[in-house]
């Protein structure tokens, strides 16, 4: 039987070396909290657990494509206002059965350490890449990604707050009522924010997501950069 395809979730943080000593203690709380959360939450789904190594590089495997996706955008939202990072998702093969990260090697990990290098550290406003095993699909999720990506990084903090609650199916009366703030003001707020072209991209994102595993039937192992 052909070896099963694998998803390889790579998180490289950006200036986490440069943060003071309280910003560097409030990241590696933010971090040891994530890794495991999700790896208790998302274990049914994970091949490998996610590690944190290195000082700077967050890594797991996912059995799918959506989990990986889920993962860094949840690592996105707790860590927006502490640090930067850029994180690419590769699917491939692996070498070694094994819970050392490093020790694993094979196609996914040779493909993940490309983009990272050849592509994400050399286009500095890059968000993420994807490399999976249909070309087409790369490209438009790596494309809907780092368009939802532009336009929360534009987002005002009351912006992006009002964006967090209504994602957690919160309403505009809601989330006045709660915060304290004007409602009018906050249908103002939110119709500058571009959050509706966000939710609409998540969407689709999660759909063809969801839909590339179900029509997979057995592991390509084409070549795909």
């Amino acid at each position: 039987m052909p070896e099963e395809n694998v998803f390889l979730l790579l998180i490289d943080l950006k200036g986490s070396s440069d943060l003071s000593a309280h910003d560097s203690k409030t990241l590696y709380s933010l971090i040891v909290g994530f890794v495991d959360s999700l790896n208790e939450n998302l274990a049914e789904h994970l091949h490998i657990p996610l590690q944190h190594s290195y000082g700077d590089e967050i890594s797991g495997v996912f059995r799918a494509p959506l989990h990986c996706y889920l993962a860094a955008e949840e690592f996105y939202r707790i860590t927006r206002n502490v640090v930067g990072f850029r994180y690419c998702v590769s699917e491939g093969t692996l070498s070694f059965p094994s819970a050392d990260m490093k020790k694993v090697g094979g196609t996914a990990f040779k493909r993940a350490n490309m983009l990272m290098e050849s592509r994400l550290k050399k286009k500095k406003r890059r968000f993420c890449e994807w490399t999976i095993d249909d070309p087409s699909l790369s490209v438009t999720v790596t494309s809907l990604v780092n368009l939802c990506y532009e336009l929360k990084q534009r987002m005002t903090e009351l912006q992006w707050e009002v964006f967090v609650c209504l994602s957690n199916h919160m309403t505009i009366t809601q989330i006045a009522e709660e915060k304290g703030y004007n409602k009018n003001s906050l249908y103002q707020v939110n119709s500058r924010s571009a959050s509706e072209v966000i939710f609409n991209a998540e969407k689709q994102l999660r759909r063809l997501l969801s839909d590339y595993c179900k029509k997979r039937r057995t592991p390509v192992h084409g070549k795909n950069t």
